[in-house]
């Protein structure tokens, strides 16, 4: 796997990473989180936790669109002002005729 951008904001992230053909979707899902997951638990301040939402998503992205796709990654914070980012997910999943299902995330 190959981690092309990473961003977020307080409550999520997003990676674009390129994979190998072969590669299982859910290892590369896994491996990433363990890997945030690890970086949060050797944090030196007390204040940071990470807990894991319900939901995971990953679309494929076309070649022509990945400097776009780095740029909105690495630009989140102003990217995601003014609303949140379950409506974002829920919009991506309607524009690729995905019926997101309800209810999303906890409170």
């Amino acid at each position: 796997m190959r981690v092309l951008a990473v961003g977020g904001t307080e409550d999520h992230a997003h990676l674009l990473v390129r994979l190998p053909p072969a590669a299982a979707l859910s290892n590369a899902i896994r491996a990433a989180k363990g890997s945030a997951s690890a970086v949060v638990n050797r944090s030196s301040d007390p204040g940071l936790s990470s807990a894991w939402q319900a939901r995971t998503g990953a679309l494929p992205v076309c070649e022509h669109m990945v400097p776009r796709m780095i740029d909105d990654i690495r630009t989140q914070t102003r990217h995601h002002h003014g609303f949140l980012h379950v409506e974002e997910y829920d919009q991506l999943l309607e524009q690729n005729g995905i019926e997101p299902k309800q209810p999303v995330l906890p409170d």
